[in-house]
């Protein structure tokens, strides 16, 4: 099913759920503010850690146009 997203709140809506349950709920939450960028008609979401942490972050690239996740990713 294709599910438009046009703007940056749609977008984490749409990618929150996916990175909860692949990542844990957890996880993902601390990793906010999340960093949302439209490149080309692909929403870009990146995960944030505060100044000095250890460890990665998540990556996920969704078509905004079908919803389509391209690409998910997480730092070590």
């Amino acid at each position: 099913m294709q599910q438009p997203l046009p703007d940056s709140i749609a977008a984490v809506r749409f990618a929150e759920p996916i990175l909860f349950r692949t990542y844990g709920k957890k996880h993902i939450v601390d990793e906010r503010p999340y960093e949302v960028y439209l490149i080309d008609k692909y929403w870009v979401l990146m995960g944030t850690l505060p100044e000095d942490s250890m460890g990665g972050t998540f990556t996920i690239i969704l078509d905004s146009r079908t919803g389509q996740i391209i690409e998910l990713t997480h730092g070590k």
